[in-house]
């Protein structure tokens, strides 16, 4: 709320599974073999795009991300 009263661009992604710190949750960046069930979820590392797209629409103009 406050951020938009200030004029400040965000865009907020809340994913229903997984812990904080996954990285891209992709195999290459498991950091346990044991808990690749709940360490690599391959619906959460679209946070890696839904980003730069963001990034590049907000910032610049648009054509990084295409």
């Amino acid at each position: 709320e406050n951020l938009s009263k200030f004029n400040i661009p965000f865009e907020l992604h809340i994913f229903p599974k997984g812990l904080h710190g996954l990285s891209t949750s992709r195999p290459n960046v498991c950091w346990d073999e044991n808990a690749r069930d709940i360490l690599v979820l391959p619906y959460i590392s679209r946070w890696v795009g839904l980003s730069i797209k963001w990034l590049d629409d907000t910032f610049f103009d648009g054509t990084y991300s295409r």
